[in-house]
């Protein structure tokens, strides 16, 4: 599985997670008891030893490949907003799930608690509204960060644009209506903690921590150490940029050639589609380099021997739009050579550009010999004879001259 795959899988496990969340959430609107009831449902798909491995594993990958990404990004100043903001939504989230984690099934494991939804409606709406005020930002911001995530991987679908209206519906109304489940849901629990045989069956039937402070002491220290481990990674990644680019200029410069003529010098490792935006060079990229939309392919006329073979994953693009053997895509391949190129779509190509089209639809580079034949003096030989005769000649030399050519491996036109 490639990288790309692997973000977009970890990334799908983990969205199909917040979604059925927001659905438990939303169950508050009907009633408490239904909440809980949905939550038995819940704990059946995820909280087992294979939900734990996939969520939890999807987890962690999914942020290591973050931090990859902000490694593996030559340009980080070529961004576009969206894509910044995607990336800021994803790095803020482990610092907000944290407490969140530990307080749930943190003192589940280690302490038998049943982190009930009234428990966690008693504490986060009653005990500790601060802390149930940012469970709420956590949900907020890592829906926002799925939905852009998605949106870059569904857009170059030819069915996402008509059902987008709809998408975005739905991205609006899952959150909507989890968020008022919780408000009601903490009313209701609210009511209830005001009756103390409530609040102490409540604890008796859930397995209340015999030493409270204890037990928040264990989520305040596990959440501290794994939010330093968590920063420490973050700048990390882009420690070893630095590391990289002081390491890159030692090597000396390549030089990428364009067909208009324009020529530029720099150090080896970033992408060609990087170096274009690196020097303001109109190139044409809609999946912002992701290596899925094809749009920034390019024609190598020199250099293409130094380059490494197509990975599995820029292959099957290549396939997929009928690329000629001296086609690469502009935002996979790192020049450590001198480089001649030629952008094949324009700069403005939008989306629609990125959907496979038949074979017969895409242009490609070839050596031809193109023949041009003509009759000595036709004019004057059809003007003075007859129609059938001109016809009747004409014929006999199409034949020949069509068998002729045929017969080589050409084609008359």
């Amino acid at each position: 599985m490639t990288t790309r795959q692997l973000r977009i899988t970890t990334g799908v496990i983990l969205f199909t997670y917040v979604t059925t969340h927001f659905l438990n959430h939303a169950l508050g609107l009907i009633s408490l008891d239904a909440m809980e009831s949905g939550r038995d449902v819940f704990l059946a798909v995820w909280r087992n030893w294979v939900g734990t491995f996939v969520l939890y594993g999807a987890l962690l990958t999914h942020f290591s490949l973050a931090l990859y990404a902000i490694y593996a990004r030559r340009r980080l100043s070529n961004m576009t907003p969206a894509e910044i903001l995607q990336l800021s939504l994803g790095l803020i989230v482990p610092f907000l799930l944290t407490v969140h984690v530990f307080g749930t099934r943190g003192l589940h494991e280690t302490q038998g608690l049943e982190d009930t939804y009234a428990y966690e409606l008693l504490f986060l709406w009653v005990n500790r509204p601060d802390v149930g005020l940012r469970q709420v930002i956590l949900f907020l911001v890592a829906w926002t960060h799925a939905c852009i995530g998605l949106h870059f991987y569904l857009r170059l679908r030819w069915w996402y644009r008509p059902a987008l209206p709809y998408l975005y519906g739905g991205a609006l109304l899952v959150p909507a209506l989890g968020l008022l489940g919780f408000v009601a849901g903490g009313r209701e629990v609210a009511q209830l903690a005001e009756l103390a045989r409530w609040v102490d069956a409540l604890k008796r039937r859930i397995h209340w921590p015999a030493d409270p402070d204890a037990a928040q002491a264990f989520v305040q220290d596990w959440t501290e150490i794994v939010q330093i481990v968590v920063l420490i990674l973050i700048l990390g990644a882009f420690a070893l940029r630095g590391v990289r680019a002081m390491l890159e200029r030692r090597r000396g410069l390549v030089r990428i050639t364009y067909g208009n003529g324009r020529t530029v010098e720099t150090i080896p490792g970033p992408t060609v589609l990087e170096l274009s935006q690196q020097f303001n060079i109109p190139h044409a990229s809609v999946c912002g380099g992701r290596g899925r939309c094809s749009t920034c392919r390019v024609r190598i006329h020199e250099g293409l021997e130094s380059l490494p073979l197509p990975s599995p994953a820029e292959a099957a693009v290549l396939e997929r739009v009928g690329a000629a053997p001296n086609v690469r895509l502009a935002c996979q391949i790192r020049p450590h050579s001198n480089l001649g190129i030629m952008p094949l779509l324009p700069a403005q190509a939008g989306p629609n550009a990125a959907i496979a089209r038949p074979g017969y639809l895409q242009g490609r580079e070839r050596e031809i010999v193109i023949l041009f034949a003509d009759l000595r003096a036709f004019t004057q030989f059809s003007e003075k004879k007859l129609p059938y005769d001109v016809v009747f000649v004409l014929n006999r030399y199409f034949a020949a001259m069509g068998t002729a050519i045929e017969n080589a491996g050409g084609h008359v036109d």
